[in-house]
Order: C-alpha cells, then sequence, then structure tokens
C-alpha cells in the first residue's frame, strides 16, 4: 500500500533517432512522455497528416472488427460462425496477451490486412445496395398489392377521346360507400377490387368526359390516391417479376454474407494491428510534446523511481548519442500517480478511481476504502444466498467472458462483496430469505433492529475515526503538528467520546455505567480545546482564546456524517423483507397442483434475481457514497492523474514487456 515515487526524465537525443528511443520507452513500459518546456530556438514536433493517416486506417480496422462481431451476433448468421468456432476455435485469445515480437511483427502483414478490410468493405458495401434495392422493390409490391386482382394492363388505363378511365386506391373500408356513389351516376361505370392481404382496395372508374370533374370531386371526398404505375403489364406480373428479382438479390446476398465467413480468422491479426496502430498514434502525440531543432529534440517523460535504471540501460542499449537526466519533482510539476497494493487490495482501485486518483505525495486511501466497501457491501446485502449467488455469477463471468481493465476490477469487487454478504447474511440467518442454520446466526435484524442500527452507528463512527487518524498522519509528514492535535484530534476525541456515552446509555454488556461519565469528560475536554487553540492564528488576543467557538458548528457536519450511516441499516432490512416478501406470495401458489408450484418457482426465480440486481447496485452505489462523502473528505483531496506509460492503453491486447515490473 504506497504510492510509487517519480523522477523526471531529460533527454536529449537525435530527431533521425526518435523513433528508436521512442520504441525503447516503449519497451520499458515504464514512460510516460510530458509536454517539454519551452527553450529558446526550439519548435514542437508536428506531423498532422501522419496523425490523419493513423487514424484513417484505425477506423477501417474499427470497421472490419465491428462489422464480423455484428454478424457473429446476427440471429441469420451466428449459426454459421459457431460453426467456424466449433471447427477453428474462437477467433478471440482466452487471455490477450501477446509477446513484444509478435506485437511489432504484425506491421509486416499490415498491407494483405489493410487489402483485405477493402474487400470486405466491397462486401458490405454490394450487401447494403442489394437491401437497398430489396426495400425499394417491396415498397412497389406493397403499393401493387391492391390492384393484383385485376387483369388489365397499367399502359391500357388511359383516357380515349370521348371516355375517360381513373385507376386508383382508397381506404377498403370506404369502398362500399364508394361504389354506391359512383354506380348511381348515369353514364359512369365502377369496378371495385380488393386484395386480403392489403387494406385498401382498387377503384377503377370510367364515365363519359364531360362527368369527368364530377367523378374527381368525389373520389377527393374519399382520399382517392390516382394509380402512379404505367407498366405494360399487370400488377400480379410485376409483383411477380419484383419478387423472382428480390429472391436473386437475396440469394446474392446471403452468398456475400457466407463470403465474409473467410474474413472471420483475419479478426485476432486486425485486432492486434489496430493496437499497433494505437500505439503509433500514442506515440506520435507524445512526440508533438517534444521541442526539436534541426538535428535535436529535447523530451520529458515521468518514470517511476525503482525503474529509472531499467529505463536508462534500455535507451543505452538502443544508442548512445543520447543525454540521459533523472531529477526529482519540483515546485510546479504534476507527477502522475500510480500505486502499488497487494492482489486484493488492487481490485479496490477502480472504486478509488472513479471519485479520483490520489494526488502526487497524498496518502493512498485504498486499503482502508476497500476493507470498509467490503464490510458495508454485505452489511447492505445481508443474505447469504444472495452472497453465493453473487459469487459464482461473478467468477463465471471472470472465467468464460474474461474481462479486462476496469470491468475486471469491478467483477472482482462484486466478488468479494458476495463473500461478505455470504458472511453478514449467515450471522443474520438470512438465506434467501428464510431462516435457515440458526447454528450460525448471531440475530435477527427484524427481531432486533435497534442492534443493527447501532452495528451500523459503530461501523460508521470507525470510519469517520480512521479518517481523521489518516489526516492527522498527513500533517505529521508535513511537519504541521499544530493542525494535527489541536484541529483533528479533538474530534476523534469527540467521536470516542459519543461511542463511550452510547455504550452507557444502552448498558452494553461488561461495561459500566460510569463509562458514561468519562465519555462526558473527554467531550467537555476536545470542546475546550477546540475552543482554546483553534483561534490561534488571530491577531487580537480575545480572538486566540475564543476564536475557535465557530468551530464548533462543524459539531453539526460532523453528527450528520454519523447518521449517513444509517443508509447500511436501511439497504440492509429492505434486501431482507423484499426476500420475504417474494417468498410468501411464492407460497400463495403453492397448491399442490404442478402449474402452482411452476409459477411459484418463477415467482422465486425472478423475485430473488430482481432483489439481487436492485440491491446490489444500491448496495455498491451507497457503498461508494459513504467512501467517497463521508470518509474522503476528512483528509483526501484526489486531484491526481493516473500514470500512463507509452503504449499503455491498447483496446484489445497486453503487450507483455520484459522490462515491466
Amino acid at each position: 500500500m504506497a504510492l510509487i515515487e517519480m523522477k523526471k526524465l531529460n533527454l536529449i537525443g537525435l530527431n533521425s533517432e526518435r523513433e528508436k528511443i521512442m520504441d525503447a520507452l516503449f519497451r520499458t513500459g515504464n514512460a510516460e512522455v510530458i509536454r517539454s518546456q519551452d527553450i529558446e530556438n526550439t519548435v514542437f514536433i508536428s506531423d498532422p497528416k501522419r496523425r490523419e493517416s493513423y487514424i484513417n486506417r484505425l477506423d477501417a480496422l474499427d470497421f472490419a472488427i465491428d462489422y464480423i462481431d455484428t454478424l457473429r451476433l446476427n440471429k441469420n448468421t451466428q449459426k454459421l460462425y459457431l460453426e467456424i468456432e466449433g471447427k477453428k476455435g474462437k477467433v478471440e485469445r482466452k487471455v490477450p496477451l501477446v509477446s513484444l515480437e509478435e506485437f511489432t511483427a504484425i506491421s509486416t502483414m499490415e498491407i494483405e490486412l489493410m487489402a483485405k478490410i477493402d474487400e470486405l468493405k466491397a462486401i458490405y458495401k454490394k450487401i447494403n445496395e442489394n437491401n437497398a434495392e430489396i426495400s425499394k422493390y417491396n415498397a412497389t409490391i406493397e403499393q401493387l398489392r391492391p390492384y393484383s386482382v385485376g387483369s388489365y394492363k397499367f399502359a391500357e388505363i388511359k383516357d380515349t377521346k370521348n371516355i375517360f378511365m381513373l385507376l386508383g386506391t382508397i381506404a377498403a373500408d370506404s369502398a362500399a360507400q364508394l361504389y354506391e356513389k359512383l354506380n348511381s351516376m348515369d353514364d359512369v361505370s365502377v369496378v371495385v377490387e380488393k386484395d386480403e392481404n392489403s387494406s385498401f382496395a382498387a377503384i377503377l372508374v370510367t364515365g363519359l368526359k364531360e362527368l369527368k370533374n364530377d367523378v374527381e370531386f368525389m373520389l377527393s371526398e374519399f382520399s382517392f390516391s390516382k394509380c402512379p404505375f404505367v407498366f405494360d403489364c399487370s400488377a400480379a406480373e410485376k409483383i411477380k417479376e419484383l419478387n423472382e428479382k428480390n429472391e436473386n438479390l437475396n440469394k446474392e446476398v446471403v452468398e456475400l454474407t457466407v463470403s465474409t465467413l473467410d474474413y472471420y480468422n483475419y479478426v485476432n491479426d486486425w485486432k492486434l494491428l489496430y493496437d499497433y496502430y494505437t500505439f503509433k498514434l500514442q506515440k506520435s502525440d507524445a512526440e508533438s510534446e517534444c521541442h526539436r531543432t534541426r538535428s535535436a529534440f529535447i523530451m520529458e517523460a515521468w518514470v517511476p523511481a525503482d525503474m529509472t535504471e531499467i529505463v536508462k540501460n534500455e535507451l543505452i542499449s538502443t544508442t548512445l548519442a543520447v543525454y540521459i537526466e533523472f531529477i526529482d519533482p519540483i515546485e510546479g510539476d504534476d507527477p502522475p500517480t500510480a500505486t502499488r497494493n497487494n492482489k486484493i487490495v488492487k481490485q479496490f482501485e477502480f472504486v478509488t478511481n472513479m471519485y479520483m486518483p490520489p494526488a502526487y505525495g497524498e496518502f493512498d486511501p485504498t486499503s482502508f476504502l476497500s476493507f470498509f466497501f467490503f464490510v458495508f457491501f454485505g452489511l447492505m446485502l445481508a443474505d447469504a444466498g444472495y452472497g453465493i449467488v453473487l459469487m459464482l455469477s461473478t467468477f463465471l463471468i471472470l472465467k468464460i467472458l474474461k474481462p479486462q481493465k476496469g470491468m475486471r476490477q469491478l467483477c472482482y469487487v462484486m466478488m468479494l462483496g458476495g463473500l461478505s454478504t455470504f458472511i453478514w447474511g449467515a450471522l443474520f440467518g438470512g438465506w434467501f430469505g428464510l431462516d435457515l442454520f440458526p447454528q450460525f446466526k448471531l440475530f435477527l435484524p427484524l427481531e432486533n433492529p435497534v442492534l443493527l442500527i447501532a452495528i451500523c452507528l459503530v461501523l460508521g463512527i470507525i470510519q469517520l475515526i480512521t479518517g481523521l487518524a489518516i489526516n492527522m498522519a498527513a500533517h505529521f509528514k508535513k511537519g504541521d503538528w499544530q493542525t494535527a492535535i489541536f484541529d483533528v484530534f479533538p474530534w476523534i476525541l469527540i467521536y470516542i467520546s459519543v461511542l463511550l456515552i452510547a455504550a452507557g446509555v444502552v448498558e452494553v454488556n461488561g461495561i459500566p455505567k460510569s463509562i458514561t461519565s468519562v465519555g462526558l469528560y473527554l467531550a467537555l475536554f476536545a470542546v475546550a480545546v477546540i475552543i482554546l487553540t483553534n483561534g490561534r492564528n488571530k491577531k487580537s488576543v480575545f480572538g486566540k482564546i475564543f476564536g475557535g467557538i465557530p468551530k464548533l458548528y462543524n459539531a453539526i457536519n460532523y453528527m450528520s456524517d454519523i447518521l449517513s450511516y444509517l443508509r447500511l441499516f436501511g439497504l440492509g432490512i429492505a434486501s431482507g423483507v423484499i426476500a420475504m416478501v417474494f417468498n410468501s406470495i411464492a407460497q400463495l401458489t403453492f397448491n399442490g397442483s404442478i402449474i402452482g408450484y411452476i409459477f411459484g418457482g418463477l415467482i422465486l426465480i425472478v423475485g430473488h434475481s430482481f432483489n439481487i440486481a436492485m440491491n446490489c447496485l444500491g448496495a455498491y452505489v451507497h457503498g461508494a457514497r459513504l467512501q467517497f462523502i463521508e470518509f474522503f473528505n476528512k483528509f483526501y483531496t484526489g486531484d491526481g492523474h493516473l500514470f500512463t506509460p507509452l503504449g499503455s492503453e491498447l483496446k484489445y491486447n497486453v503487450v507483455k514487456l520484459k522490462q515491466n515490473k
């Protein structure tokens, strides 16, 4: 549990060897390049065209990878891809770890791999064109459908010298009414045709030309839509023709889609090439932070203090024409934050970094956060059965899906939360809302809620005292002993006095009532210290003696912090009650019939799954809130930024670097 000390690397090298030097820093995995200071007669390195070329290649690789992944998940093509996976194994690596040699060697396949992407783009374009044609033909077929009953050709429907002909559609439910009106007119003939698959009816009206305006006016009242087609064939013939075209187009789409199977085994290489270009882009961005002259460049980078020799040796083995200097951070520098924690605590760095990483030189709170988060999470869920489900589900996610980076840490946090949930649930006698295994039970929260409240508040006070103690230690480390003793320590005494007074009032077994008096005297002493010392920086004598009185107002905030821990009680009770409710509902359906047991079983599965999901979310959010709001504000600033070595932010792979500690 410690923040890693950083050294600043000042480097001067030849422009001709800049690429080799950057690659050497990447191989160490321990150098974060930063913007170098302005130096007279130097300019920043900039190559926007090269940067744009990397971005374009990354976009092309993104398309290819995402397109193949989309096809693999598409229900129409999934079976085809699953057959390949069954024969050749999944295209994804189980562990995306590649050697440095494999990572750099992928560049030799660039031309071939990018050419394959161009081929895939052409297939994608043709599939989209075919689908667009199919959509257009389907729209035309829908328009033709009302006319499909008739045998007339559209080209034949036209006016003659004395006769008009009108063909179009109206809503099918209005056809009978329109037919009666038109049929009542002399010298007008009307034919109504309906297709059972269409909500519209086709209307063919013929008559003397002098009646055309009257007929058109009447048709407009029924939202008549004039036929747009002039095909030299009937609707049925045209529909048949379009269906044949669609069939051919669909067949071609299937063939094209099947041809994408040939590109399935390129996905691994595309992902590796994607990360290679990501590194090249990061290297280009890092170079743009450096100053250069006509023949040399100046670079600055942060390096962990215990890795300086490794970085130095790697650079010297790359080129002797380089100047290297490691110096301590100076005022005005902003070193990145890197931590080194054990395997368990390391998983909780995900939670700490959600708030913000610790500033360089600040205390890393993750070890304490991990303990309290572990305890609080289980207390808020508090069901042994739920704990088992949570541990098993996260274990399977880790083993099957193999998430990386932050998601992997989150899964481990939830798995540990499941362990805590199991422990608290066993102590509270909760097993999916049932009171089982009484030999492990400490007490039932619903039967003794006051005791659960007391446990929650005591745990909260312990965490608050821990936060203040860390604050004291930080002030002592800076040599500010007065702040530590006079401003921070009295509040620790007040929290301790609250515990002592509460223990005496509720008559805890083995603790004498007189402990209440000890708590009161301790609180009075702490208040006196605050009043008499917190005004020490005031100029007047009166201010020095009584300047600390306004500080007592903080007692309201400190007491409200304690009450915030009642959320542990609220969520702990809620999850148990909801579980019992679902059990009771399911019990009502167990009437001896098979259907009743099936329905009741579904209620139990869905209900408990919902309860686990919602209360896991609540336990995580409120557990994090207690850390960020109540605990961190006692000592933590958290305005740091994480150490990101050159080439470390890859998307798909992890490069195994020999020099990486």
